[in-house]
């Protein structure tokens, strides 16, 4: 298809990829722990593992979570084509970049699928994290699974018991549509189809026709994992502007305060570049905020005609419901 060469596409695995980090040595197979019961895999996932005992399925994420714990395991779905994209993000520079210390790397070797094993810890609200990250390729998917634990409750679970947990990883067929398994009903237009669901998460969204050459249109929906971690709604959608890598930021022509679902939301209409050809395009972003997570709406449009596709956005921001 080359969609993988797209830099819209590149910019998705980006996003998925830094929300799963965001959420806030090595042994051999024969001294692993075993986790007892069946794989299962959250609504509409095609990934399952057997999760640790006393993990429950999220009301607010594709994963499970352990309310007791304070820990959580997260759930990702990109296409094959991004797994050495994937795979580049875990270096030590590259985690370090994102806040985290990596702690070891270990190809999987005698598992069903190509893929890694890594550990790492990470500091957040003045908690500590440990985190095993398990990512695989095989024909159909690239998956990736986040398990986040506070330090303190590590020796409680047991090292071995989320090991054995995160080397369960498995691919099954989806229980359901991953669109139906969104927390959020999204909507479409005649000109933009939703093109991918990730379970749980976020939706992706494709130009109907769609272009024949240069960058093509980015339009996603994703919800996070977490409180917003400001109190101030204009800063954490800078920030959030600022995380975008794909594209640098030359000026910004319009923010303003908007409602988003009846949530408070901020709208910020940006003109970039694109990093890699450094041809002109615009940035479209809103964050809008509710008790448990925040919702985050992106568009990067190339070149500098852009009323109609901020028209387009604005309507899928609009027309988005949250499911109660």
């Amino acid at each position: 298809m080359g969609q993988h060469k797209n830099g819209a596409f590149r910019q998705l695995v980006r996003l998925a990829f830094a929300a799963l980090l965001g959420l806030a040595a090595t042994s051999t197979v024969a001294a692993q722990a075993q986790v007892a019961g069946e794989a299962v895999a959250p609504p509409g996932s095609r990934l399952a593992i057997v999760p640790p005992e006393g993990f429950v399925p999220s009301d607010y994420f594709a994963g499970f979570e352990n309310p007791e714990l304070g820990a959580s395991i997260l759930f990702g779905e990109v296409p094959p084509v991004a797994y050495a994209q994937l795979r580049g993000g875990f270096s030590p520079e590259a985690l370090a970049a994102r806040g985290l210390t990596m702690q070891s790397y270990e190809e999987l070797n005698g598992t069903p699928f190509r893929g890694a094993l890594i550990t790492a810890e990470q500091s957040a609200a003045g908690v500590r994290y440990r985190k095993w990250l398990v990512v695989i390729v095989d024909p159909a998917l690239t998956g990736i699974v986040t398990f986040t634990v506070p330090e303190a409750a590590v020796a409680q679970l047991g090292e071995a018991t989320i090991r054995a947990s995160a080397l369960s990883l498995r691919t099954v067929e989806a229980s359901v549509d991953p669109v139906d398994a969104l927390g959020f009903t999204p909507i479409e237009t005649e000109r933009f189809r939703i093109a991918n669901a990730q379970a749980g998460n976020t939706v992706l969204y494709a130009e109907t026709p769609a272009p024949r050459k240069g960058e093509k249109v980015i339009f996603v929906i994703s919800a996070s994992f977490q409180h917003m971690p400001t109190a101030s709604l204009w800063d954490y959608s800078d920030a959030l502007i600022n995380s975008i890598d794909a594209v640098e930021v030359v000026g910004t022509d319009q923010e303003k305060l908007i409602e988003v679902d009846d949530l408070s939301g901020y709208e910020t209409v940006s003109r970039c570049r694109y990093r890699d050809s450094g041809q002109p395009c615009a940035l479209f972003h809103t964050v809008a905020l509710d008790e448990q997570r925040y919702f985050r709406f992106v568009g990067i449009v190339p070149g500098e005609d852009i009323g109609s596709y901020l028209s387009e956005f604005r309507t899928l921001t609009t027309g988005f419901k949250r499911k109660r």
